[in-house]
């Protein structure tokens, strides 16, 4: 269950050009939960930036797509905070799939 703030770790993603990020819950507790999450990409895995037009919000169970059509470093990771009263995500999980 997700119901802190979170990055997740990077992820090598060279020579593609485009991408689409999944975030996914199984369920969403709490009052007014909300996840917000933005992609970050980076050429060395330390220093990353965020990936323009690549924020996205879930506030109840389901499937958001994020396409990210810029191109990325040769690292690509999620951040992101919850917010809300006692929020959680069960069954939270971050998908980013490479469309070349």
């Amino acid at each position: 269950d997700l119901t802190a703030n979170y990055t997740t770790s990077g992820k090598i993603v060279r020579d593609q050009p485009h991408f689409v990020g999944y975030l996914i819950a199984t369920g969403a507790g709490g009052t007014n939960p909300t996840a917000t999450v933005q992609f970050q990409d980076s050429p060395d895995d330390v220093n990353y930036a965020n990936v323009p037009l690549a924020l996205e919000t879930l506030t109840a169970a389901g499937t958001k797509r994020v396409a990210m059509a810029a191109p990325t470093g040769k690292y690509i990771r999620a951040t992101g905070s919850i917010s809300g009263t006692n929020p959680t995500f069960s069954g939270f999980s971050i998908q980013v799939v490479a469309k070349g």
